[in-house]
């Protein structure tokens, strides 16, 4: 994991790095809004590629990615990504908390943690 802060013993600081939840639909799909009933297929490894995998190269569509995080109800979270694709929507507790569209550039989301830890 790369840290660009200092460490404190009170921050708690969690990678998210690992096997996620992963599916990939044909057709283009509005990334910003997330479908209620998705059907995740595969296990794949964030950070990754999943269009360098042959089942995938050169397809066109949208990709979802799902993993859970337990957290302190009612916290501010500050989530760090070093890099998406060309363009992606992030959510939490199902509600989109942002966008990215600068493609392989980093994003910073501050983001209260919800009521209830998952």
């Amino acid at each position: 994991m790369v840290n660009f802060f200092p460490q404190y013993p009170a921050r708690k600081v969690q990678d998210l790095s690992g096997a996620w939840d992963f599916l990939f639909t044909d057709g283009a799909d509005d990334p910003r809004i997330l479908p209620e009933h998705l059907e995740y297929t595969e296990k794949l490894s964030v950070p990754g590629c999943f269009d360098v995998l042959p089942r995938y190269a050169g397809k066109r569509g949208t990709a979802y990615y799902r993993t859970f995080v337990r957290t302190t109800p009612g916290a501010r979270l500050l989530m760090k990504i070093f890099g998406l694709g060309l363009w992606g929507a992030i959510f939490w507790d199902k509600k989109c908390i942002g966008l990215d569209e600068h493609p392989y550039s980093p994003v910073e989301l501050e983001f209260p943690a919800g009521e209830q830890a998952v």
